[in-house]
């Protein structure tokens, strides 16, 4: 879609999109960290994406995720001294009715999805709850500034599918 460059991209659609993913992750934050503040302590989680790691053709949604990125760590420290741990999630497509209505649409293809990561899955929401609930757990209290990808192994596989000699299985798929 060539309305999808920095050139040409509906700037509005850019400012909502800035406002529901980081200005919404900040006034999250500044609405209930004062509370654990008090408390002593603490878990936040952000939600960023794998556009946090990586450049895709989204130039809206792509930076305002590397943004949350950036912001996790920020307040991995300014929160951390008062013993508030802060963490995020890195999510590929997950089958959310946003995704799956794309996909009936003919948008996205599920089996492209399915064969992204180095795991062939496709990723449901609780794939994404289970490593909230993990990163607000105790299990994690020693856990504070990443931003964990839950992606089955879209990060990893992403430039290694790309390597110009050749893939050792690339028959058996």
């Amino acid at each position: 879609n060539n309305a999808n460059t920095i050139l040409k991209m509906d700037l509005e659609e850019h400012k909502r999109v800035w406002d529901v993913n980081y200005n919404g992750t900040v006034y999250s934050v500044r609405a209930f960290a004062p509370a654990m503040e008090q408390r002593k302590r603490g878990a936040v989680v952000t939600v960023g994406s794998v556009n946090s790691y990586i450049q895709l053709p989204l130039p809206a949604y792509n930076p305002s995720k590397a943004a949350i990125k950036r912001l996790t760590e920020l307040l991995c420290m300014e929160l951390g001294r008062k013993d508030i741990r802060v963490n995020g999630v890195a999510p590929n497509y997950t089958m959310t009715p946003a995704i799956k209505s794309r996909i009936e649409s003919g948008q996205r293809d599920p089996e492209n999805i399915r064969k992204s990561g180095a795991v062939h899955m496709l990723i449901e929401p609780y794939h994404v709850a289970n490593a909230v609930s993990f990163l607000i757990s105790d299990e994690a209290a020693a856990i504070s500034g990443v931003m964990l990808p839950v992606d089955a192994g879209y990060l990893a596989a992403a430039y290694y599918q790309t390597y110009a000699g050749g893939l050792p299985w690339k028959d058996e798929d």
